[in-house]
């Protein structure tokens, strides 16, 4: 399924080429423990290829299925992102390596883009994903409330084992 995403650069001149892609719950699902499960996103990549190195500029822009934390249904969120990726040519990897830059070997010919591309969505993803006010599930919503207040009326409550240190301690002071 990820094959469309491997780009053969040992045939392209120095400079700037572009790509395409479109990303549907097909290539999320080749992904393990991925909180995206459906999508419809363009990718446009940009690989600057040069002598030593590659960069690739991801950008990203669509629409994915993901839960929301205030109710947990399923949600569409509209993204866009962006992220520069430096892929570098060595015969070895060193340990100290810095862990943004993906290493291939001399005499490699080609490089599958599906993982920076997999990581620029999500990290194109906001810190809060909830629905918009007032479209949240009012059944959960409720549900949730409940909870909260019988968790509220537990916590008011003190441990006797405290109670009892207090009065130890108010003992010493007389």
């Amino acid at each position: 399924m990820l094959d469309e995403f491997i780009i053969p650069f040992s045939g392209l001149k120095n400079g700037i080429h572009h790509f395409d892609f479109e990303v549907n719950k097909e290539f999320f699902a080749c992904f393990e423990n991925s909180e995206i499960t459906q999508g419809n996103l363009k990718v446009n990549l940009e690989l600057d290829k040069k002598s030593v190195l590659l960069v690739l500029n991801i950008k990203v822009s669509g629409t994915v299925i993901i839960p929301c934390d205030r109710c947990g249904d399923d949600f569409e969120l509209l993204i866009e992102g962006r992220e520069s990726v430096v892929v570098k040519f060595a015969s070895e990897q060193d340990e100290n390596s810095d862990e943004d830059v993906i290493y291939l070997s001399f005499k490699d010919h080609e490089i599958n883009v599906a993982q920076p591309v997999y990581e620029t969505i999500s990290l194109a993803l906001p810190y809060k994903r909830n629905h918009a006010d007032g479209k949240c599930n009012p059944e959960a919503l409720k549900k949730i409330k409940l909870f909260s207040k019988e968790d509220l009326g537990k916590s008011d409550s003190v441990d006797p084992r405290w109670e009892a240190l207090k009065q130890l301690k108010f003992k010493d002071k007389k």
